[in-house]
């Protein structure tokens, strides 16, 4: 076949009330009311897109045109670009005396008013792929003679302003008046651009940064889920959240795909796993961290999640072998332990050793209100591990096994049934080991002299 493209022209038009649903319950799903792929358009003269559901106008490969045009996007909804998706290197392009307004457009995810998104890295570093361009290529966009109007529009289904969103607006940086790149807070915040507020807090890009917030290794329990240990950020250094990454270890014998904060690996305690992360987006990073798996925390115990002995693939879960001394829940991650009982263990140089829970003696363990001590312990980077000699020992002063000892610069009061721990500087321990001394030991001193002397009168 020959010839050349087809140009097509749309003035005048209304696309209202439109919808890609084809079903009511299980449903192919398209993307765009309006779908343009490989074919030029031009639309003229007044245009409307209102309540359309399922993006109003996606473009693939092709550029669209809005030439000496009015174009009204209102209260349509999609997954990504409820009103303009772009794909593929489509771009849209405006001439002078055009006037856009995206008013009260919601997308479920990105892209309250237009999704844009590069299909590689080559496409981001070039500075003239912007996905929003003028007719004249030259011209600065403080000087177009287009406006944009951009009210009340949100992504992540209504709960957050957001009027763009792309993959990277890097390309998008122009020079000013100096030559040199605008910073990424001039993009889309120029001259005829108008938003609610602040332009620069509706729009956002894919990850353009990672920065590590703790070291690459990081301590969690097996089979608990955790965050990786990163902040994500835009190119205009707004935090990313939500992110899918696709997590591998064991030499990618095992892959999973986890939220950036719900990560959970499964494996020995006090064992090293080096694990692969990546994002699953358009603009793709990849991590490399070592975990160290800790030791299962009282209550719980490691077992195995496969069902087979010999793969390591251990979790924490509850362990119902103390009995009512301690309760736990595997959901809450919460230990309940009875007041009066000690738990920690025996032998603490052995990592492997199990804990145990036992009878203290009278008030040697803390005894607070209530039956039980409630704790709850956590995956939370950054978190200590739960001192349980400090929260059962140490408000009697008291440490080690079964708090039979005092912690330093304490000791037994010798004039305590249960032998409290106080203080070896307490000015009340003087006074009592004075008054010790003056009703015990110097009673004792005289009868013993008495005693003496008579022995003597009665010898001689």
């Amino acid at each position: 076949m020959e010839g050349s493209a087809a140009n097509v022209q749309v003035e005048d038009c209304s696309f209202s009330y439109n919808s890609d649903r084809y079903a009511e319950n299980a449903y192919p799903t398209g993307i765009g009311v309006v779908y343009v792929d490989k074919v030029s358009i031009w639309f003229k003269g007044n245009i409307e897109f209102c309540y359309n559901n399922g993006s109003a106008l996606s473009v693939i490969g092709t550029v669209i045109n809005f030439t000496h045009c009015h174009a009204l996007f209102s209260q349509n909804r999609g997954s990504k670009g409820a009103a303009i998706t772009l794909l593929g290197s489509a771009y849209l392009q405006v001439s002078n005396g055009t006037h856009l307004v995206f008013d009260r457009n919601t997308a479920l995810s990105h892209g309250g008013a237009i999704y844009n998104t590069y299909i590689s890295w080559e496409n981001i570093k070039s500075d003239s792929n912007c996905f929003i361009r003028h007719t004249d290529p030259f011209l600065h966009p403080d000087d177009w003679n287009a406006t944009l109007f951009f009210t009340s529009n949100t992504d992540q289904g209504g709960t957050h302003m957001n009027s763009i969103h792309s993959t990277s607006i890097l390309p998008c940086l122009v020079p000013g008046n100096d030559g040199l790149k605008n910073s990424t807070s001039r993009t889309f915040c120029w001259k005829n651009w108008h938003y609610d507020d602040h332009c620069i807090d509706e729009i956002t890009s894919d990850i353009g940064n990672i920065t590590f917030i703790e070291d690459n290794t990081i301590s969690v329990y097996p089979g608990w889920s955790f965050s990786l240990p990163i902040r994500l950020a835009d190119d205009l250094k707004h935090n990313v959240e939500g992110e899918l990454f696709e997590i591998s270890y064991r030499d990618k014998e095992l892959v999973n795909a986890f939220l950036q904060n719900s990560v959970v690996i499964l494996g020995e305690p006090n064992e090293l796993v080096e694990i692969a992360a990546e994002n699953l987006g358009n603009r793709i990073w990849h991590l490399d961290l070592t975990i160290h798996l800790k030791e299962c925390p009282a209550g719980f115990v490691a077992i195995n999640s496969t069902g087979k002995s010999d793969d390591g693939l251990q979790q924490c879960v509850c362990s119902g072998s103390y009995g009512d001394r301690i309760i736990c829940d595997d959901a809450s991650k919460t230990v309940r332990l009875l007041n009066g009982v000690w738990i920690g263990k025996v032998n603490d140089t052995d990592v492997k050793s199990d804990y145990v829970a036992m009878d203290c003696p009278l008030q040697f363990c803390d005894t607070l209100t209530g039956k039980y001590t409630n704790v709850t312990y956590s995956n939370r980077l950054g978190q200590p591990d739960v001192d349980w000699d400090a929260i059962v020992c140490g408000p009697v002063n008291r440490t080690g096994i079964n708090c039979g000892e005092c912690i330093e610069g304490y000791g037994p009061a010798i004039n305590s049934p249960v032998y409290k721990c106080v203080s070896c500087t307490d000015i009340n321990l003087a006074a009592n080991v004075a008054t010790y001394i003056a009703s015990v030991y110097l009673p004792l001193a005289a009868l013993f002299t008495i005693l003496t002397h008579a022995i003597f009168i009665v010898f001689h």
